[in-house]
């Protein structure tokens, strides 16, 4: 693999940095108000201090609803793109490449801009991943990779590495795919029993069946918001998934039964420490014991508890040899645990594994384990 030493969101906030010292009146802006913009701002509050010359955040005018955000006021695009100032300079702070992209080429040319990816787990660590750290387990990172069954898979490790290390998406966003779950590599697999770990509501459910059709005889879902879980009812029986079809389970995926807490943030719900409220949890292995199925799809998306989910999945596992579709996004070494985690459930030859990428900015990579018999 080609890992590159070279930070691009260093070289990035150095050029903001040179365009604010061009003036005195330049100020630092900040296109964003939320998490990832709070994301951005404390990376380069901790490698430059340019954040001392932030004067605000700026939001599309269809999201101008507060005046202020973390102290500092929020103003609407069309009212700062008319005060911009000869080396003002602003950072992207939203996690839709995209959108940063056409946002940067809108920008005049009096203005500096940046736009640069942090991993997903950089709002809990405060980190991304270094150099160094991964240098510290290269070997089993090159086995990996040496492991991954076809050529796409390899170049999506390498380029999605390489951007947790440098900032540097423009090699991972190329390799992007469509078709998150359902796709070539699943469509011959077996899909009777379909467990759906993270289930929010219902749009992987949905997807399977307009993928998959009547191959799909039982949907079990593991949500424990129940908000999510109303929402996911009438989402798939809308789409023609009756009662007798779905099984819900109202809690969360683990390694087996427990009280945990977890945050409820919408699509990046999750058991944290610190979450707003308490819920249940249990393995798949107890849950499809009681309901008396087998299983021969598992996905999982269920920010961060993973490698619990599997290993509460290991007689399923063992037993059936489902395909799995697990995210592995969510914590710096997810790609090398979750692969060693099934291993050493199913043994080094029971299956192919394969990583696809759906983006955008670092989420949604999903490590498949396609059985070999």
């Amino acid at each position: 693999m080609n890992i590159r030493k070279n930070d691009k969101r260093l070289a990035d906030i150095e050029r903001l940095g040179k365009s604010l010292a061009s003036s005195p009146e330049a100020s630092l802006y900040i296109f964003g108000c939320a998490e990832t913009a709070l994301n951005m701002m404390d990376y380069i509050q901790k490698r430059s201090g340019i954040v001392d010359r932030l004067a605000a955040f700026v939001v599309d005018d269809a999201y101008y609803n507060k005046d202020t955000y973390c102290g500092k006021p929020v103003i609407p695009y069309s009212r700062w793109s008319k005060e911009l100032k000869d080396g003002d300079a602003v950072v992207i702070g939203y996690t839709d490449n995209i959108a940063a992209a056409k946002a940067l080429s809108a920008l005049p040319g009096n203005t500096e801009g940046a736009y640069f990816y942090l991993p997903v787990w950089y709002s809990d660590k405060k980190e991304c991943m270094e150099y160094d750290e991964f240098s510290s387990r290269a070997p089993e990172f090159e086995s990996l990779y040496e492991k991954l069954a076809d050529e796409k898979s390899k170049q999506t490790m390498e380029a999605f590495l390489d951007c947790c290390i440098n900032g540097n998406g423009e090699a991972l966003e190329v390799l992007k795919e469509t078709g998150q779950y359902f796709n070539p590599l699943t469509e011959n697999c077996r899909a009777d029993n379909f467990i759906d770990c993270g289930a929010f509501i219902g749009d992987t459910i949905e997807d399977a069946v307009n993928f998959y059709g009547d191959r799909v005889k039982k949907f079990v879902s593991f949500e424990p918001d129940t908000i999510n879980l109303a929402k996911l009812k009438e989402r798939v029986n809308a789409c023609g998934v009756s009662d007798d079809r779905l099984t819900l389970v109202a809690k969360g995926s683990w390694s087996g039964p427990d009280t945990l807490r977890f945050s409820s943030a919408g699509s990046s719900s999750g058991i944290t420490d610190d979450g707003d409220i308490v819920i249940e949890v249990d393995s798949i292995d107890n849950v499809l014991k009681k309901e008396g199925l087998s299983a021969d799809f598992i996905k999982m998306d269920v920010e961060g508890s993973e490698k619990q989910t599997l290993i509460g999945a290991a007689a399923t596992i063992k037993a059936y040899h489902p395909t799995l579709a697990v995210c592995a996004y969510h914590k710096p070494w997810d790609l090398l645990e979750l692969t060693a985690q099934i291993e050493e459930i199913a043994g080094d030859e029971a299956y192919d594994f394969y990583l696809r990428y759906y983006g955008p900015s670092l989420v949604e990579l999903v490590l498949y384990a396609i059985p070999k018999k």
